[in-house]
């Protein structure tokens, strides 16, 4: 039986004499095999969500597309805070992407530490909140991303449509 809110791990696995199947399974490093089947080769991460549905993902490669999905909404914070992508984005992400907009002039800063170093950031010179700019961020704490806006009176919007292993 399959758990809701999880993230399902996609293998190929395959027998000696060349017979190949695929595997979902809830581990991203040690599927249980079925007997006869000794290769694996992770392929990507598919998130049944709550109401126990599979998430629809387009995958090419090492990239991964989603419809986008709210993370952060307005978010004030003047010092560097943690965005769980844990519904989002799967442990094995080493990349997420998406767009980022701030409300009000000033900016909001992405980074992936808590620190700001290899930040990235979108700006707003009008007194109008700005578009969703395109961002693409390196993962190195697992489906967490950090977050400050410019000063207390700017708020920051995160969107993520996708990853990359």
């Amino acid at each position: 039986t399959r758990a809701a809110s999880t993230w399902y791990h996609i293998w190929e696995i395959a027998k000696a004499d060349g017979t190949k199947a695929g595997l979902l399974s809830a581990s991203a490093t040690s599927p249980t095999m079925p007997s006869g089947y000794t290769y694996r080769a992770y392929l990507g991460a598919v998130y049944n969500d709550s109401s126990n549905n599979f998430i629809t993902i387009r995958q090419i490669d090492n990239k991964v597309v989603i419809m986008p999905v709210g993370v952060l909404n307005g978010g004030t914070a003047a010092s560097y805070t943690a965005v769980s992508l844990a519904g989002v984005i799967p442990p094995t992400a080493k990349k997420v992407t998406g767009s980022i907009t701030v409300q009000n002039p000033g900016n909001v800063y992405v980074s992936p530490l808590d620190n700001g170093i290899g930040v990235i950031y979108v700006a707003s010179t009008t007194s109008q909140t700005s578009t969703g700019a395109p961002f693409s961020q390196v993962i190195i704490t697992p489906q967490t991303i950090f977050y400050r806006v410019w000063s207390s009176n700017h708020s920051g919007f995160i969107d993520v449509s996708g990853w990359e292993y």
